[in-house]
């Protein structure tokens, strides 16, 4: 029963952090960012009290040697170390309101994938999980569709869903075409699952394209490529599929070369987010404040702190220090480079960069050493392709972190998978009574709940208070888009 429970818990987590994304808090600072990142690290926390319970009552739940469980161990104590010795732990440690990162973000990173790549093993658990990831995405992309009509005015509105920023979305998008795309492999035989995968496909793409996001759309064109040209390389055993992959590819390719070829007609230049894409230039006013973001700022932030770095959430300190005049056009100040690799070089040195990089070396190797189909294969590592591409242009965020930490999970749950059976309900070995565990996990995870989130929590709907009465007690949804 005791099992049964802890189990169910660990599921129902799994689950509910695909909601995440929806969750906007009015009454928090900051309410796109606060409550999504307060919910995560609530159901992180009940889901570690639920695994401590199984972990000590069934072996078989304890973590399992895999490149991917030591590439996120290595990360996150190499990122410790460089956050202990920064310049300023404390922030490093709990971040702010308007990113909620820090090692406090990290550390529920590595127990999510930890959880989740412990608990979560068949292979119809994590079909019910992708296919849920799926519609909820479907469901967040039906819903931004009413922020569309200013298109059609030549206003150049980028659709932002409930997630406040069109990036963050378009990340959260990049990731869910390609488990679709993923699960509509699986299902080709059946005209239904193919319908509602094409249609759910053609729902995300549509929203994709509607972000705006030049990065991400490179990476989705660029991951999309990757994985065609690995089918047609590779997949003389599915010669359907490769030669759907070879003109796949091809159309992709001519396109791009007709985009370009025609950017400077009418046609693209009347649409505001076709001439978004269509103008990109190193002396575009963004193109130029990255490259400034990324040299004559964050390589000298490098070169003076070159091992670990300055510790997370310090970049702010950089961008001041080494500020560069050239920067006036743009925003009075920085806290992220726009580069995700540039981030994680000035939070954590060489050696932080490094076991970054780690993660996506091991997750592609991992996953070419499971039992899953080359189609399959090929797809996932479009996807790491397409999200490295995304990271050269942006900054991380709560969905792309639970996403990318998702991805490795399953790789190691599929690993594992060919290994180790199922563990069957009833096979508790534990000497301990299973109440004094379970009493253990309860009280464990309320005190994490209590001291890590409702402290802060609390400060959030104090600042958001001030503020209501700052505007002389305007409601809450007065204030979003002044403070988000």
């Amino acid at each position: 029963m005791i099992e049964t429970i802890a189990r169910r818990a660990v599921f129902c987590g799994a689950f509910a952090v695909l909601l995440i994304p929806f969750f906007v808090s009015q009454s928090m600072y900051f309410p796109y960012i606060t409550g999504k990142n307060f919910a995560f690290r609530i159901i992180v926390e009940i889901m570690l009290a639920g695994w401590t319970v199984l972990a000590v009552m069934v072996p078989a739940y304890r973590p399992k040697r895999s490149w991917v469980f030591l590439s996120m161990a290595a990360f996150v104590i190499i990122i410790g170390i460089a956050d202990m010795f920064g310049i300023n732990p404390a922030r490093s440690l709990w971040s702010n309101f308007e990113r909620m990162e820090g090692f406090m973000m990290l550390l529920h990173l590595a127990v999510y994938v930890l959880v989740l790549g412990s608990v979560v093993r068949t292979e119809k658990m994590w079909n019910a999980l992708l296919n849920g990831s799926v519609i909820a995405s479907v469901a967040l992309s039906l819903y931004s569709f009413s922020e569309i009509p200013a298109q059609f005015e030549g206003q150049l509105v980028r659709i932002d869903g409930t997630l406040g920023n069109p990036t963050y979305f378009a990340v959260y998008l990049l990731f869910n075409i390609f488990l679709a795309l993923v699960l509509l492999y699986r299902n080709y035989r059946n005209k239904i699952s193919v319908a509602a995968y094409g249609a759910a496909l053609i729902a995300q793409m549509v929203a994709l394209y509607y972000t705006g996001t030049r990065g991400t759309l490179l990476g989705f064109v660029a991951g999309l490529v990757l994985a065609a040209l690995i089918m047609f390389v590779w997949g003389k055993a599915h010669p359907r599929l490769r030669r759907a992959s070879g003109i796949v590819a091809a159309i992709v390719v001519l396109g791009g070369g007709l985009f370009f070829m025609l950017r400077n007609t009418s046609m693209i230049q009347g649409s505001p987010i076709l001439a978004r894409v269509a103008n990109v230039s190193l002396t575009d006013t963004t193109v130029e404040s990255r490259l400034t973001l990324w040299g004559s700022i964050g390589w000298e932030g490098f070169k003076e702190r070159p091992l670990l770095g300055w510790g997370q959430d310090n970049f702010i300190v950089v961008f001041g220090k080494y500020y560069d005049p050239v920067m006036y056009k743009q925003e009075p100040w920085f806290d992220r480079a726009h580069n995700v690799f540039v981030d994680w070089l000035i939070a954590g040195g060489a050696l932080g960069l490094l076991a970054y990089l780690f993660l996506f070396g091991a997750g592609i190797y991992v996953l070419w050493k499971t039992t899953l189909s080359l189609p399959e294969k090929a797809l996932l590592t479009g996807l790491f392709a397409a999200y490295f591409v995304h990271n050269i242009f942006v900054f991380d965020n709560l969905v792309s972190y639970i996403y990318f930490g998702m991805l490795l999970a399953y790789i190691h749950a599929s690993h594992i998978r060919a290994k180790i059976a199922d563990v069957p309900v009833g096979s508790t070995q534990s000497v301990i009574r299973p109440e004094i565990v379970m009493g253990a996990g309860v009280v464990g995870a309320i005190a994490l709940i209590y001291f890590v989130n409702v402290p802060h929590i609390a400060r959030s709907q104090s600042l958001i208070e001030a503020l209501r009465l700052d505007y002389g007690g305007a409601d809450s949804s007065a204030l979003l888009a002044e403070y988000e």
